[in-house]
Order: C-alpha cells, then sequence, then structure tokens
C-alpha cells in the first residue's frame, strides 16, 4: 500500500531525527504530522472510503470514527499535530516547536502506527 510506504518514510525520518541530540524540533513535529496523515488515509482507503484533499487531522479522524472508534481518543493531540503541516515549514511569529513537543508527537505517531497495523492484520486473520 503505497500510502502506508509514504507514512512509514515519514515515521523513519521522525525516528531517527529524534535520535540526534541537536535535531530540528520542528522537522521531527513536520515528519510526525505527515506520518499520522498518512496512516490516517491509509486507514480509510483499506475501509474503502474517499477523503478530501486536507492536511487536518481532526478532519480525516471524524471520517474514520465509525470504523475506528479509538481514534477518537487523539482529537486533541491531532489538532496540535496539524500545526505542524504547515506552521512549523515556514518563518513566522509561531514559536519553535520544543524537545517535548516533539517526543509528544512521535508517540502519537507511533501509536497510529500501532492503529494501523492492528487493523491490516485483524483483517489478514479473518
Amino acid at each position: 500500500m503505497a500510502w502506508k510506504a509514504k507514512a512509514d518514510s515519514d515515521f523513519t525520518a521522525a525516528r531517527d531525527l529524534l535520535k540526534i541530540k541537536s535535531s530540528s524540533t520542528d522537522a521531527i513535529c513536520f515528519h510526525c504530522q505527515q506520518a499520522v496523515e498518512k496512516y490516517l488515509k491509509a486507514m480509510l482507503i483499506f475501509h474503502g472510503m474517499e477523503f478530501p484533499r486536507t492536511h487536518d487531522l481532526s478532519v480525516l479522524a471524524e471520517m474514520l470514527s465509525a470504523k475506528q472508534r479509538e481514534i477518537v481518543e487523539f482529537r486533541e493531540k491531532f489538532s496540535m499535530l496539524t500545526s505542524y503541516a504547515v506552521d512549523v515549514r515556514y518563518p513566522d511569529d509561531e514559536p519553535i516547536p520544543g524537545s517535548n513537543e516533539a517526543k509528544q508527537a512521535f508517540k502519537c505517531a507511533k501509536t497510529i502506527k500501532n492503529i494501523f497495523n492492528k487493523t491490516i492484520k485483524a483483517k489478514k486473520d479473518i
């Protein structure tokens, strides 16, 4: 699945950047947002659902809520992550996320990745 491969690539980039002490936390947060966005879109495809062209994770999660109830728990985190899709990529008055925010973003991305993998595995086991 192409969306999963792209999500895995962003997840790996975020994970590897986290290992570097002086790493750019904005880049980590961006890759975490991208990974989550692509895992959510992959889940929508898996469930046979079309999705709009958006970076808004809350929109994608709402669409998935009937099929993937556990996704609803992340609404608050999705709001934060969504801001990393664009805001952290350009110089602005927005503060750069700190290392704690980067770690939280990665934790969320890892959880969504695990939910995606369990969803795919459950279908294979049927």
